[in-house]
């Protein structure tokens, strides 16, 4: 049945004449971003990595250094007091990239910390794949392991910025049925997001500090992205859908046809220009994406390839 939520983020620097006015006018300006794009009324909101700490000067004009500004998670702090008062305030989900410090053994992190609508930390993810730079020159710590959070509406993962040149990371919430992956970056990303959307089945949206944010869906195509006069976009998604592949059947009429005049504008199709590759997504509250896909025996595309395996391996047993 629909499970909707809507999406927030968005593409933004701090200007260097706010950096140098200190942290309270950089969180002057994020109080702002956040203002506004929640009149959207999201669900979840997503921030770009090391949104607020990002080249933060002291009173004296030095530019602080990561540990310097990083705090322990959960726990007391600057970017978290913040963090925590705007999910509390708009009822929404924030997944924000912050520098973490764990007290216990002086390592440090570079974390998405996802904030629940009551203000509460959720949880932590630690980015699995530093740059070279991070750990030989900033004393940065890769994480131990990815981490799936249960948000009240769906299977959530995040990754940061350099993760998305590793793909095991997004391999693995694939095995883990996330369904909204949430990649908080200083770079765009590009091809991708679109590949790993459709490759992993989720959709993915990006908040960013250069190029565009993205949101897109599970066959690759991108829902909303943000533009040079636009620093944040949202998109209200129903996670209730499912991938199939377009094959010639015998069917009184195709798949398309007859789900639309049984069904009608409850039950959409999308699809991207020049893929076989669909997205069937059920807005109905008494039934599934899956349930449509069964009743006209339509087969999802992951059981579609596991049968063109089976039925390859059992003809050629020994071959690739």
């Amino acid at each position: 049945m629909a499970r909707w939520v809507t999406v927030a983020t968005m593409r933004y620097m701090n200007n260097v004449n706010d950096v140098r006015k200190g942290r309270d006018r950089v969180r002057e300006i994020w109080e702002l971003l956040i203002d506004r794009a929640a009149l959207d009324r999201p669900d979840i909101m997503l921030l770009p990595e090391h949104f607020m700490s990002n080249a933060l000067m002291d009173g004296a004009g030095r530019v602080m250094s990561g540990r310097e500004l990083a705090e322990p998670v959960p726990g007391e702090g600057y970017i978290q007091e913040f963090l925590s008062r705007k999910a509390r305030q708009y009822k929404m989900y924030i997944a924000a990239g912050m520098g973490r410090l764990d007290p216990a053994t002086g390592r440090l992190f570079n974390s998405g910390v996802l904030f629940d609508r009551a203000g509460r930390v959720a949880g932590v993810y630690d980015k699995l794949f530093p740059t070279t730079g991070e750990m030989e020159h900033h004393e940065v710590t890769p994480g131990d392991a990815p981490v799936v959070f249960d948000a009240d509406f769906g299977r959530v993962g995040i990754a940061v910025c350099f993760d998305l040149n590793f793909p095991e990371l997004f391999e693995y919430y694939r095995r883990e049925r996330v369904e909204l992956c949430c990649f908080l970056s200083s770079m765009h990303g590009g091809t991708h997001l679109p590949s790993y959307a459709r490759d992993c089945r989720m959709y993915i949206a990006s908040a960013v500090e250069n190029g565009s944010a993205y949101i897109v869906n599970p066959i690759g195509g991108i829902v909303a992205k943000t533009f040079d006069s636009v620093s944040f976009i949202s998109a209200r998604i129903n996670l209730d859908c499912q991938l199939y592949h377009v094959t010639p059947r015998n069917l009184p009429e195709p798949f398309p046809v007859a789900v639309r005049r049984k069904y009608g504008d409850a039950v959409r199709l999308e699809h991207v220009e020049g893929e076989p590759w669909h997205l069937v997504c059920c807005d109905r509250t008494d039934m599934t994406a899956a349930d449509i896909l069964n009743e006209f025996k339509v087969e999802p595309i992951d059981v579609l390839f596991e049968r063109t395996r089976a039925l390859r391996r059992a003809r050629v047993p020994d071959g690739f």
